[in-house]
């Protein structure tokens, strides 16, 4: 009898615990348990983009589908962004869930196990546009900064924003780069310099620093218009014609080269100036007088004024110096017969300009002392001439500069040479 009593409670018992066991796993891991929980690695995310969703507290070993409820029906319903998934033993699973294409906004991510039962715990995302980087101006040459702004971005990410100079899509250490932060609401806002590459399209990057997917945008390095001068070493010299090229010219540009006297980046009343319009590229030059009553020694900018609103043109600029003359030898005796070479002179000046040799001092030219002739004036403002130093006592004299006779008014002079007559 107590044998029989024994193996009855010890049934009974079994009983009791198989049934306690089953009651647990529906009460604490089913349909009527509260403390079944879905969480997400953000709450902030995009369209197209994965999720990572965990699940806790669920019913063991259970399959079913996790989802984005679109029109908050809580079921699910076709066409809803879903993933499978199983449970484990501790009633917990990790999956990812790809958002698709859906529209920005707030939705309620549900469990659906596969028979049907669901559980009373859901999470909220919100569904943003996508990551965007905009720069401006969208079009710059090299060594200017541009403006970039990045928007509906992750709160708080980290990341670096570069210029990809090689077009390989990752950053190398040369290429311009910043590293960036976005505000509470995903936004920042940075500047970069544009390397020394050709001119073409090129892609800037924002890249986060957990890994994530980059953003991209294109920015266009462009070769603005330039002034250049015919000129060596852009020296020239008042009065002088110069030829003026602008490289890359637009077509059906209409403007004014102009002479930038004081330097104030814009066309004054009294500037030298010649009116300009183009229908078709290369721009073909054109000649330009430099001003007669310019300061030597400074240097001044060749710009030009569009008439059609503002164009970024790159002047050139011109060093304004003064004609120069040198002797063949400073002393010499009478009847000797001596060179001067001429620099940066006007070309006007060949049409009535001489150098005679002062033998009586009295500063002006007479008939019976020798000259040059009128000076060859050839490019570049040079020339060479003879001189034939006179039959005079030893001592100091004068090489001036002289005019032809009858020439009313001429607005050139040149400072005496000092000369040396020997025995």
């Amino acid at each position: 009898m107590m044998k029989t009593c024994r193996a009855f409670g010890l049934t009974l018992i079994f009983l009791l615990g198989f049934l306690f066991l089953d009651f647990q796993d529906k009460v604490v891991f089913g349909a009527i348990n509260n403390s079944a929980t879905l969480s997400t690695d953000s709450f902030i995310t995009y369209p197209n983009a994965s999720i990572t969703v965990y699940g806790k507290n669920f019913t063991r070993y259970e399959k079913g589908y996790v989802y984005i409820d679109l029109n908050n029906s809580n079921t699910y319903t076709k066409g809803e962004p879903y993933t499978q998934v199983s449970t484990s033993s501790s009633g917990s699973f990790t999956s990812l869930l790809f958002t698709g294409n859906i529209k920005a906004g707030t939705y309620w991510i549900r469990y659906l196990s596969s028979g049907g039962r669901t559980y009373g715990t859901s999470v909220k995302i919100t569904i943003k546009y996508l990551p965007e980087l905009k720069v401006y101006p969208d079009n710059e040459q090299v060594g200017a900064k541009i403006s970039v702004l990045g928007d509906y971005f992750l709160p708080n990410q980290k990341g670096r924003l570069f210029f990809d100079s090689n077009q390989n899509k990752t950053w190398e250490s040369e290429e311009p780069s910043v590293e960036v932060s976005t505000n509470q609401f995903g936004y920042f806002s940075s500047q970069l310099t544009v390397p020394n590459v050709k001119e073409g399209f090129y892609s800037i990057y924002f890249q986060p620093v957990n890994g994530s997917k980059s953003t991209s945008t294109y920015f266009k390095v462009v070769k603005y218009p330039s002034i250049s001068v015919s000129v060596l070493n852009r020296k020239v010299f008042a009065g002088q014609s110069i030829t003026v090229y602008i490289d890359s010219l637009p077509e059906f540009s209409e403007g004014y080269i102009y002479l930038d006297t004081n330097n104030n980046e814009r066309l004054d009343g009294g500037e030298s100036n010649i009116h300009i319009f183009t229908q078709k590229k290369p721009f073909n030059p054109i000649a330009f007088n430099i001003p007669k009553n310019l300061e030597k020694g400074k240097t001044y900018f060749i710009r030009f004024e569009s008439s059609r609103g503002v164009m970024k043109i790159n002047p050139a600029t011109v060093e304004v110096i003064g004609p120069t003359v040198t002797l063949s030898t400073t002393s010499a005796a009478p009847k000797t017969t001596i060179t001067l070479n001429g620099s940066y002179f006007p070309w006007y000046v060949s049409t009535n300009g001489f150098f005679y040799f002062d033998s009586n001092a009295n500063g002006r030219w007479d008939s019976n002392e020798p000259t040059t002739g009128l000076l060859p004036i050839r490019d570049g403002g040079s020339f060479v001439v003879s001189l034939t130093i006179p039959n005079v006592k030893k001592g100091s004299y004068l090489i001036r500069y002289g005019i032809k006779s009858g020439v009313p008014y001429v607005d050139f002079t040149y400072d005496p040479i000092p000369f040396e007559v020997k025995e």
